[in-house]
């Protein structure tokens, strides 16, 4: 490794990385302090929300105050200060968007970030929407049950028919 790539790079900066943030098709926010006050959050997770740029800076449950009783806020105060990682496949949330609560499931992790002293100075939240690929599995779980009863059914009534003749 050469010497030059240890030196900082004076073209990246934390306005860059923000940027980059921003520009990121995936849906990505920061919270920080035990009330997760909603530091960042881009256009991918705003849109998952059903959200605009308003909820920033308030406390994730006064911006989306549907996520009372599900699990999502207890998680993220065991992650603040454990500054364990904790990761999610396939979870349902209940959204609001456009007035209408939806029910989808996301594949979703809470990354605490850890400063110098040990102590967790935000959390990072990515998530995908994976609801139609759940349901494009599943539906290929219920094709494959329905051939398997039929592939049963016929077994059977070609053994009938055999007892017969």
């Amino acid at each position: 490794m050469s010497t030059q790539e240890n030196l900082p790079d004076k073209n990246f900066s934390p306005d860059l990385i923000i940027q980059a943030l921003v520009s990121s098709p995936a849906p990505t926010s920061i919270y920080s302090g035990e009330n997760m006050i909603i530091r960042f959050a881009n256009e991918g997770m705003l849109t998952l929300w059903g959200k605009d740029s308003s909820v920033i800076g308030k406390p994730l449950i006064e911006a989306i105050p549907e996520l009372e009783g599900q699990p999502f806020l207890e998680l993220l105060q065991e992650v603040w200060p454990s500054g364990q990682t904790y990761s999610v496949h396939e979870a349902p949330a209940k959204l609001i968007k456009n007035g209408i609560e939806t029910l989808d499931y996301f594949d979703y992790e809470y990354k605490a970030l850890i400063d110098e002293d040990h102590k967790t100075w935000c959390i990072l939240n990515t998530a995908l929407n994976v609801t139609s690929r759940r349901e494009f599995l599943q539906q290929i779980r219920q094709k494959e049950e329905r051939e398997h009863a039929l592939n049963e059914e016929m077994a059977a009534t070609l053994e009938e028919l055999t007892s017969t003749n």
